[in-house]
């Protein structure tokens, strides 16, 4: 359940339309990644091993892979 919050915490401080938060965007994108990247590093190591949890680390990983599209279309 924490780490559901977290996620929503974090996505909200990325797409909230709130001028304020916007020049902090790059680094809540990125420790957005580093958290998802963290949940998926502790589930290998401590995580179950069950169909749901797979589909959970593969949507994780695209979570990831979107969020590298978007910093790096945003740079340009």
């Amino acid at each position: 359940m924490l780490n559901g919050l977290g996620y929503l915490g974090l996505v909200a401080l990325l797409y909230l339309p709130v001028a304020a938060l916007r020049p902090y965007r790059t680094w809540v994108r990125w420790i957005l990644i580093a958290y998802t990247l963290v949940t998926i590093l502790a589930w290998v190591f401590i995580g179950a091993r069950s169909t749901i949890a797979y589909l959970d680390k593969i949507i994780e990983l695209a979570l990831v892979i979107c969020l590298w599209l978007e910093w790096a279309r945003a740079r340009r």
